[in-house]
Order: C-alpha cells, then sequence, then structure tokens
C-alpha cells in the first residue's frame, strides 16, 4: 500500500474531486495553488462604452485582496493576480477564482473581505456577487 501512495503523490496526472459548497471542482495534484484569484485592471478611456475595471476601482481591490492573503498567512497556497480584460466589462469589476471557475463582481473591499473569507477559507460561494452569464451566446 506504501508503494500506492507514494505513486499517487508523485503522478501529477492524477486528479480527485474536493467539494467546494454544493459542487464537487477538479484539482490537480500538482497545482502550484489551491486557489488563484484574477483580478481585471484594464484600463480605457473614460469615454469608452464598455467600461473598465481599472476606473472602477480594481486597483484598489487587487491591492486590498493581496493584502489580506498575506496578513492572513496564505500566501504560498493562494495566489492573488491582476489580469488584463477578463472579457465582462459590463460586471466590472472582474475577479475569477480558479480551479474553482466562480467569477465574482465585487466592488468593495467589504465584498472582497467576504469572498476571502467564504470562498476562500471556507469554499463556500458568495452568491450575491456571483456573475451569472448567460450561458447561450
Amino acid at each position: 500500500m506504501e508503494n500506492s501512495k507514494n505513486t499517487l503523490k508523485n503522478t501529477s496526472l492524477i486528479n480527485y474531486l474536493k467539494p467546494t459548497g454544493k459542487f464537487f471542482t477538479l484539482h490537480t495534484m500538482s497545482s502550484r495553488f489551491q486557489k488563484h484569484l484574477f483580478i481585471c485592471n484594464n484600463k480605457r478611456t473614460e469615454d469608452d462604452p464598455r467600461g473598465s475595471c481599472s476606473l472602477r476601482g480594481s486597483d484598489d481591490l487587487l491591492d486590498y485582496a493581496k493584502k489580506r492573503i498575506y496578513e492572513l498567512g496564505l500566501k504560498g497556497m493562494v495566489r492573488v493576480n491582476k489580469a488584463g480584460c477578463l472579457d465582462a466589462c459590463a460586471y466590472g469589476p472582474t475577479m475569477v477564482i480558479y480551479p474553482d471557475d466562480v467569477w465574482y463582481s465585487p466592488k468593495t473591499k467589504e465584498d472582497i473581505e467576504e469572498i476571502i473569507t467564504n470562498h476562500i477559507q471556507n469554499n463556500r460561494t458568495v452568491s450575491r456577487l456571483i456573475i451569472e452569464f448567460n450561458k447561450n451566446h
């Protein structure tokens, strides 16, 4: 049995299901981070009809998320990155958390705090902030 444990531990192609709220998420055992947050900080001109996440405050939200992950001792397990356009401008600021593939539209530091507390620390999505994309288009 010990041999099979070592084989599983050292095989990067092995996947497993991990419960995340009401859903199960496929994780790769060799993932570098347990969660990876991407926060759009794309900046367009003020007259662009799509708007831009940066002009809606995403830079401050990104800085706050990075600070909180560090303060909570989650650095190394959770990564926060700035992202270019995530093509969800109408919902901005926009963030996505992988490997869960959950998209959020946080507007305040309090929203970021709620996402970190619920989703990152307790694997519970924050339904009021989830972006519901129209899957038919």
